[in-house]
């Protein structure tokens, strides 16, 4: 007998009856204690080549410092200790983005499998490893003593009962890695948050059942700004009925890298109280157990860093060190296409029933008028405790088929940069390697040259008072068609090359004094030949940013950390401070006596309200819940004869091979706010009065609080106790017991997606497969701050930084779970403030052990000293 995932019951059921016979906490302990078997201790001493290497642990934190004598050998430690704390990461990760998913979890894989092996990263990273090889021989010889490292720590667990119990319970081993999965997963992280493409899927199937006069006021309800050109629509989409529905939809997709966002700033000495620059960073992803990224330290003779890795890649990418720092967010051009095919189909069915047909080959019509041969391969899917299944993948030079996967009536490619040569997009490994080494604007530059594939945003400073900010990845050249698709037959419709790097968007010292990158669009005037795409987040968290810090600057204050700190944990909405003000204009027609009880306090909370989501106060459940209420009123009506549903216009995603979040999900604050401040433009859709509207929504958001409060008094209806968070393991997903021992409550959050401390929320009014059943709740299963850093050049030994939930993906690591309240501020004053030095590794800063090992090989032997030279 099995559980979900194929776990065998025999393995829990101990701990399922310890903890129904004893009081709560025993499963989860009972769990640790099975897992902490394995567990290694805090510092480790590797021998390489003659050469020590030393893995120290951070004591408050659970950093890993990795100390080397040189650069080759410091990879192989990093490779070591990203196996020892995120093992079954690795092996999750690799296989999603391998398409083997299945193999170890099943039928609920497959779909997702699906999808990874028609974008065929596998092929692609071997062309990539061939080019890093000639091209960069260095970072070529980092990266194959990083995955030596990560064998080493693997050859030396045996077999599954050496494994994390984690992977025990997948009674999975894994196979010993290659350099060539950490260009998979180079690949596949890529394409997993660029992604653009759901949006023109979205429009094309909104558009293709509505008038044009409805398809004209939505675009201008949903636009990303005022300054966006309009154009013509692309072609549209057709749901097929029969499709192979997502109910197969994978539990573990949506956790890694899915969707993202983030705030990076960086303000210029001026206006600092060090007179040295000061860069903030807090990257969002879905709060996920083990954390995206990892927190580390490395050090060897000239060498000094600090920062952030994530699995697969042994440098640091968003960190510090004794020359500069840099900071990351997620660049949103819109790298990505679908294209409508042209095309004649030979059913591979019919070439064996019918000899004649037996050479037939598909084709499609291509831009330059011609038939060409389609291009076919087979792919077999092995499934835990199910026959294997084999599907034929179909490309054309633009990309692979994505309708049957899709579930389209129309047959489309999918064009993403993730999937361009690696002529085009290579040298990622080798640029993150020269991020790590510069000294310099210039040298950094370089290294952000070779950024091909990944769309990314990096801000910058360094001790000379430098700041900077550039946009990386190649930008195809194309026109702008609007929603939908592009015609593959069509020559105006075609990528027509990339963009050179240096006019991708950047900025060196600008005259303001500081840089913010939080998603929102460089203006498109200052780029007129490049097309950055519709998909940017509108904002707010842009424009509230700055309002502080040009109000830090009015004010004469100099900007220091604890100030930046608390705009790190700021939650002011600004859409949400204007609905206030709506409202109180309106205070006299909306608050009426002879009204709902609840509905005339309701709207008295939001006229008084100063646009704060703290998680105790009413007001902000009061907004959301109106907001949600007042676009579900006017899109039901509006969407009512298409596929599309309303929860989709709000931003809800595509799992499991699309983003958790859609790209409309930070716009739904602005289009409140045009129903409301443009209302002889939006009364077509909204087909009543605004004030009847207004009072329809309010009532039925009053009825939603109601019933997930369960309370009548809108003073119950906090923001804290509707809009809650967890952090989740790819196999608490699987529901109890798993989720009692491998999730983390985070309890009541504040802030949404449109504040600077950021905790987005899905909205979510029907069932879809592969997310938990719809909730009246707010509950925070987006993305938020999964970590946070701030660098002052003015304290150089210092760097404040911390990831949620902790630093180690093993469940017995005190480490698991110790920085969970990232998010809710309760470690702004606490771990995450902390001091981590530059210069000298100080015994008395990481965990000590006392187990000596001497009888196993010199790669597991510990050392019992307090500090290590």
């Amino acid at each position: 007998m099995s559980l979900k995932y194929g776990i065998p019951a025999a393995v829990l059921l101990v701990s399922v009856l310890s903890t129904v016979l004893t009081p709560g906490g025993v499963l989860r302990v009972t769990v640790q204690l099975l897992d902490a078997l394995n567990q290694e201790p805090h510092i480790v001493v590797l021998s390489r080549n003659g050469e020590r290497i030393a893995l120290l642990r951070h004591k408050r934190t659970g950093m890993v410092h990795v100390n080397a004598s040189n650069e080759v050998d410091l990879c192989f430690g990093s490779g070591y200790a990203q196996a020892r704390d995120r093992l079954f990461q690795l092996e999750i990760m690799r296989r999603l983005a391998l398409g083997t998913l299945s193999e170890v979890v099943g039928p609920a894989a497959v779909l997702s499998d699906r999808w990874n092996r028609a974008m065929n990263f596998r092929d692609i990273a071997s062309h990539d490893w061939e080019e890093l090889e000639v091209a960069h021989p260095e970072a070529a010889m980092c990266l194959t003593a990083f995955v030596d490292g990560m064998n080493t720590y693997l050859d030396a667990r045996g077999g599954l009962l050496g494994m994390p119990i984690d992977l025990m319970l997948l009674q999975t081993v894994p196979e010993r890695f290659k350099v060539t999965d950490c260009y998979v997963f180079a690949r596949w992280h890529a394409a997993a948050l660029n992604k653009g493409w759901q949006n023109e899927e979205l429009f094309a199937r909104a558009y293709a059942d509505l008038d044009d006069g409805i398809v004209e006021l939505l675009r201008g309800i949903l636009r990303y700004d005022s300054e966006t050109p309009g154009a013509g629509m692309g072609s549209m989409l057709h749901r097929s009925p029969e499709v192979e529905k997502m109910s197969a939809a994978s539990s573990f997709d949506g956790l890694y890298a899915n969707s993202g966002g983030s705030n990076a700033w960086v303000i210029h000495g001026n206006y600092t109280a060090t007179n040295k620059p000061i860069l903030a960073n807090d990257p969002h992803l879905p709060f996920t157990q083990p954390a995206m990224w990892i927190m580390m330290r490395q050090t060897y003779p000239g060498f000094d860093g600090s920062g952030f890795c994530v699995p697969f890649v042994p440098f640091i990418i968003a960190g510090h060190n004794k020359h500069l720092s840099y900071g990351i967010t997620l660049g949103r051009a819109d790298v990505d296409d679908l294209f409508l095919e042209n095309v004649e189909l030979v059913d591979a069915a019919d070439r064996k029933r019918d000899s004649a047909l037996s050479a037939a080959r598909s084709k499609y019509l291509d831009s330059d008028g011609r038939w060409k041969p389609v291009h076919e391969r087979v792919e077999t899917i092995r499934i835990k405790g199910q026959p294997s299944r084999t599907f034929v993948i179909q490309s054309t030079r633009r990309g692979p088929f994505v309708c049957d996967i899709l579930g389209y009536k129309e047959t489309c490619s999918l064009a993403a940069l993730a999937l361009q040569p690696s002529s085009t997009t290579n040298g990622t490994m080798a640029s993150f390697r020269q991020l790590a080494l510069s000294r310099n604007w210039h040298d950094f530059v370089d290294g952000l040259s070779l950024i091909g594939a990944y769309q990314l945003s990096f801000v910058y400073a360094d001790y000379d008072g430098n700041i900077g900010y550039h946009m990386t990845g190649a930008i195809p050249e194309k026109v702008n068609i609007g929603e939908g698709l592009r015609e593959g037959w069509n020559p105006d419709h075609q990528w027509s090359g990339f963009h050179p790097f240096h006019k991708n968007p950047h900025s060196l010292n600008p005259a303001s004094g500081f840089i913010i990158s939080a998603n929102h669009k460089p203006h498109q005037s200052q780029y007129d030949d490049m097309w950055l795409g519709d998909i940017w987040q509108h904002g707010w968290r842009n424009k509230r940013i700055e309002e502080l810090i040009r109000g830090a600057i009015r004010s004469g204050n100099k900007i220091d950390t604890d100030m930046v700190a608390s705009w790190q944990r700021d939650v002011v909405s600004i859409p949400g401070r204007s609905v206030a003000s709506f409202v109180n204009d309106r205070r006299q027609s909306l608050i009426d006596d002879e009204q709902d009880n609840r509905m005339s306090r309701a709207f008295q909370y939001l006229a008084d309200w100063d646009g704060s989501m703290d998680k105790d106060l009413a007001a902000p459940a009061i907004y959301a819940a109106f907001k949600e209420a007042f676009l579900s009123r006017v899109f039901e009506r509006a969407l009512a004869n298409t596929t599309v549903t309303v929860d989709e216009l709000l931003g809800l995603g595509m799992p499991p091979i699309g983003k958790l979040a859609n790209d409309l999900e930070g716009r739904h604050g602005a289009a409140l706010l045009r129903f409301l401040e443009e209302e002889e433009s939006s009364k077509p859709l909204l087909n009543e009065t605004l004030e009847s509207a207004v009072k329809q929504s309010m009532q039925r958001a009053c009825a939603r609080l109601s019933a997930a409060t369960g309370s009548i008094s809108p003073h119950t209806w906090t923001w804290g106790s509707l809009h809650t968070a967890a952090v989740v393991h790819p196999l608490g997903k699987g529901g109890f017991p798993l989720n009692a021992i491998f999730d983390l409550d985070l309890g009541g959050v504040p802030g949404d997606v449109d504040t600077v401390c950021l905790a987005a929320y899905l909205h979510q009014s029907q069932s879809v497969p592969g997310l938990p059943l719809p909730d009246p709740a707010f509950k925070q299963r987006g993305f938020a701050a999964s970590t946070r850093m701030i660098v002052d050049f003015g304290r150089p030994h210092e760097m404040l930084a911390a990831l949620c939930p902790g630093n180690s993906g093993r469940l017995s690591s005190p480490y698991y779970r110790n920085m969970k309240d990232l998010l809710t501020g309760k470690v702004s004053e606490g771990i995450w403030l902390i001091s981590m030095p530059q210069e000298s590794i100080d015994s008395s800063f990481y965990l000590e052990t006392t187990l000596a090992d001497n009888k196993r090989p010199a790669h597991q032997q510990h050392s019992v000293a307090t500090a290590v030279p």
